[in-house]
């Protein structure tokens, strides 16, 4: 929980497109605790600002990463401390890559498809110290490294963001506009079992409500099909 007292943690953005740069800066504004300073197209640029007392955070386009001056990465791992970058990656991101930008002194990678949610909880602990990966914090950069080396023969987990399937159930019924009360009647159990339930689905999925959680469960494919009546 955000400490009102607490100075706000200060967020930078760098990357070539001045859309995405502009659609975060939009998320972010309202967000308690966390303020929005300023962006760069460069993440060269973005990492000397920051460097210089300009941000806690960095968020950065991944892409941006591939053609970095060698100069800039060094800032960059010299003030890893004080200056917590985050990556922006898409969803099929090299892991090797990754591993290697970890190593260079980024604190975490979020996925582009991520929801708001996610991206502030990824803020939020990488201040804190923690690394963080894909949708949750790794205790230490050894753990990250070598989860990023297994093999990628796990292959239900990022289709489903971890859902359980009593957990996509749910999330067929809310894109089929039941409410929790209908919900918990269809599938036989509580109305507060139902709601545990919808928090911990927008806990994995990063979204902050219904509608938006059903347009995310058709955008990635959750459900096949609205169910009848």
């Amino acid at each position: 929980m955000t400490n009102p007292t607490s100075p706000p943690i200060r967020i930078l953005f760098a990357g070539r497109q001045s859309i995405l740069r502009a659609g975060l800066s939009s998320l972010l504004t309202g967000e308690a605790g966390l303020q929005v300073v300023g962006e760069a197209p460069t993440l060269a640029a973005a990492i000397k600002l920051a460097a210089e007392g300009g941000a806690d955070v960095l968020l950065a386009d991944f892409e941006s990463l591939l053609t970095i001056d060698p100069a800039a990465m060094a800032i960059l791992y010299s003030n890893r401390h004080k200056v917590h970058t985050i990556l922006l990656a898409e969803p099929d991101a090299d892991k090797s890559l990754i591993a290697d930008a970890l190593r260079m002194g980024a604190w975490g990678i979020i996925s582009k498809d991520a929801g708001i949610r996610i991206l502030v909880k990824g803020i939020r602990s990488v201040v804190q110290g923690k690394i963080w990966l894909g949708t949750r914090c790794v205790a230490h950069l050894d753990e990250a490294l070598l989860e990023l080396g297994n093999s990628h023969g796990d292959s239900v987990r990022p289709k489903t963001f971890g859902l359980t399937r009593r957990e996509l159930e749910i999330v067929a019924k809310i894109v089929s506009g039941y409410a929790n009360r209908e919900i918990a009647k269809k599938l036989s159990i509580s109305e507060d079992t139902v709601k545990h339930h919808v928090t911990n689905i927008f806990d994995k999925t990063g979204v902050y409500n219904r509608l938006e959680l059903a347009l995310f469960a058709i955008h990635h494919g959750l459900v096949q099909k609205k169910e009848d009546e």
